[in-house]
């Protein structure tokens, strides 16, 4: 088997919910290993959900190129699996 990329949802409102479904339905290829948002309800729900940690906003630190490529890179990959 080949090794699962680890994803960290940054941002759980209400849009997450649709990439926890799709990473759900690819747990061959997927592992969410964090969750993140300001609203830390929202964080703590998701992660339950995904079995993940609960990350605090402090603690993220990405390049504006990390942040477009996870932009770019969640949406095809969550929805390909409906």
């Amino acid at each position: 088997m080949a090794e699962r990329i680890r994803v960290a949802i940054i941002g759980c409102g209400s849009i997450s919910r649709a990439h926890a479904r799709g990473y759900l339905q690819s747990l061959d290829l997927f592992e969410v290993f964090a969750c993140c948002d300001e609203r830390r309800e929202l964080a703590e729900e998701r992660a339950q959900q995904l079995g993940a940690k609960l990350v605090a906003p402090t603690t993220v630190k990405l390049s504006p190129t990390t942040m477009l490529t996870l932009l770019t890179f969640a949406y095809p990959i969550t929805c390909m699996r409906r």
